[in-house]
């Protein structure tokens, strides 16, 4: 026996009269910590807060922030770092369609990054990233990479 549940029973909880209107609010600061002419480096504050109403977006509320600068650690003037971090909260209507399918939650993650300045035209990145994906059966992961940039 086949049993077929519509999509928009899920999409519209039963009701299948068109939606009319939708939100999508967001708001972004950034701010520069320090200035130039008190010394060498830079440091700088963002962050960046969302809200929606789920419906069509795929995401009903987010927040992404972080920490980042270019400083004088250990007398190198020409390296940078950061700190951040985000949140994804999707859509309660995108997670009950989702849900016969796979468990999808919301997601979760953060990062450190520090560029080693090599050469004047190159540095070396390493960065740890842990995150808790949004498919929820899946453990949360823990990310070690290095890169090498050249600039040209």
């Amino acid at each position: 026996m086949h049993h077929h549940i519509p999509y928009s029973f899920y999409v519209c909880k039963g009701d299948r009269r068109p939606k009319k209107g939708s939100y999508n609010i967001a708001l972004q600061f950034g701010h520069s910590l320090t200035s130039h002419d008190k010394g060498p480096g830079s440091l700088g504050l963002y962050a960046k807060a969302a809200i929606a109403d789920g419906n069509p977006n795929l995401i009903q509320s987010s927040f992404i922030g972080g920490l980042a600068g270019q400083w004088l650690f250990f007398g190198r003037p020409n390296d940078r770092f950061g700190l951040g971090g985000y949140y994804y909260n999707f859509s309660n209507i995108l997670q009950q369609v989702t849900a016969p399918l796979v468990k999808f939650d919301d997601a979760l993650g953060f990062e450190a990054w520090y560029a080693l300045t090599v050469f004047r035209n190159a540095a070396l990145t390493f960065d740890a990233q842990l995150t808790d994906p949004a498919r929820g059966q899946k453990p949360n992961a823990f990310l070690l990479g290095a890169r090498f940039h050249v600039h040209f």
